[in-house]
Formats: structure tokens, C-alpha cells, sequence
């Protein structure tokens, strides 16, 4: 079994990579010149729904709280906030 390596350069976008709305209208045609019959209302639309949990909002919060909003948070009694405070304060 040959496992070759992932390489961290960027993918360029070429001539034969086209959007997914591009690609879309580009096989409505075709397939509309070549006799079928395609119409807007009989392609699929599909909706995902995505549910985050309250520990990554949490965290989302957390991360991206302004130095205010720590020190605030700190008066008001979040631990956290203290100690992220005595922290900075001893760096």
C-alpha cells in the first residue's frame, strides 16, 4: 500500500474547475441542447441544518471576548476571568 504525502501547497482555481453554480447552469444547457428537458423548478434544493453545542458557543465566547469584556467578566466574580487576569499580570 502506497501512502503518499499531503503537501501544504495552495490549490490554484484552472480553467476546467468552475463554481458550483457555473457547473450547474453548464449541465442545465447542455442537457437542454441535447433534447432534454430540464427547468429551474425540477432541480432539488437540498438545506442542511447545523446545531452547535452550548460548550462550543461557550468557547467561541470565551475566545473571542475583548480585554474589556475579561476584565468586566472578572469584577463581576467569573473565575476564569481572574485567573486569565493574574495571568497577564504575572507575564
Amino acid at each position: 500500500m502506497n501512502v503518499q504525502g499531503v503537501s501544504s501547497t495552495p490549490v490554484q482555481q484552472t480553467a476546467s474547475t468552475k463554481p458550483i453554480s457555473q457547473t450547474n447552469s453548464t449541465n442545465q444547457s447542455a442537457s437542454s441542447s441535447s433534447g432534454g428537458t430540464t427547468n429551474s423548478s425540477s432541480i432539488n434544493s437540498t438545506t442542511d441544518t447545523v446545531s452547535i453545542s452550548s460548550a462550543a458557543k461557550t468557547a467561541y465566547e470565551e475566545a473571542t471576548e475583548t480585554p474589556a469584556d475579561v476584565v468586566t467578566e472578572a469584577r463581576n466574580g467569573d473565575r476564569y476571568a481572574q485567573q486569565l487576569l493574574a495571568k497577564q499580570a504575572a507575564a
